[in-house]
């Protein structure tokens, strides 16, 4: 699945399924359509460029486990920022990057058989 998040995020907006998970990647303020069955929502961080932090918005529509995640550019997992069951809402969370270099990463919210995936830029 690395590869295929990979490839997702340089071409854009991108549909697929693999073993019953379909991704989706999405461009700075991009927005899934109204009727799409993706059971939450993930926002564009703001600010973005930051540092050394900045806040990652989702929201629930509907209960689930749901895990987010930031990686490198090569998908190696620098930070889990929650992994848990959600109610429906609006949830945020602040990512203090402080021990992270300068560069882009990626921010993953996974859950219900999908995975929506955004670009952050870390500048120090």
């Amino acid at each position: 699945m690395r590869n295929m998040v990979l490839l997702a995020v340089l071409v854009g907006v991108l549909a697929c399924s693999e073993k019953n998970n379909v991704l989706i990647a999405l461009h700075d303020d991009e927005k899934l359509p109204e009727n799409s069955a993706v059971p939450f929502e993930l926002h564009q961080n703001f600010p973005n460029p930051f540092n050394p932090a900045t806040t990652i918005r989702y929201g629930m529509l509907a209960p689930m486990a749901v895990r987010l995640d930031v990686w490198t550019v090569d998908w190696q997992r620098v930070a889990t920022l929650y992994h848990g069951q959600r109610l429906q809402g609006t949830y945020s969370v602040v990512f203090d990057a402080n021990d992270l270099a300068s560069g882009e990463y990626y921010y993953t919210l996974k859950g219900g058989g999908y995975t929506l995936v955004r670009k952050l830029k870390l500048v120090k």
